[in-house]
């Protein structure tokens, strides 16, 4: 039983990771935030790595 409890406990914990910046889940899960609550950097950094063709 502690097995499984451990097995998913270590899922939770990977699976909640965010996905690292400039890859196409973050752009894709950035590109459906709201907008006008970016600041500067964060327009900066979404312009930076999904405009780019891949």
């Amino acid at each position: 039983m502690f097995k499984v409890f451990l097995s998913v406990l270590m899922f939770l914990l990977v699976s909640a990771c965010d996905p690292k910046v400039g890859s196409y889940e973050w752009c894709e899960r950035v590109a459906h935030d709201d907008k006008s609550e970016w600041d500067n950097d964060q327009i900066a950094m979404f312009s930076n790595n999904c405009f780019v063709e891949r």
